[in-house]
């Protein structure tokens, strides 16, 4: 199965939808800063930004995604 590594911003559930709207405008312009862009790609990491929909898409079909597979692969979380 192919996996992908991705990081994301998230804030708690009840956050006021414009305090959301703030917050993914201001990383949208950090995120389009030449600055941002070198350090990125020194690290070897590739940025890629998304409309909030679409963030939240994608955050419920990977959460889907991969609660089929712990659920189908029966994977238990080993405590010892």
């Amino acid at each position: 199965m192919p996996a992908r590594i991705w990081y994301g911003v998230a804030a708690p559930p009840g956050t006021p939808d414009d305090l959301v709207a703030f917050l993914h405008a201001r990383i949208l312009r950090v995120m389009a800063q030449p600055e941002t862009h070198r350090r990125f790609d020194e690290a070897g990491l590739h940025p890629a930004t998304m409309p909030l929909d679409e963030y939240r898409a994608f955050l419920r079909a990977d959460t889907e995604t991969w609660g089929r597979v712990v659920r189908t692969g029966n994977i238990r979380i080993d405590s010892e």
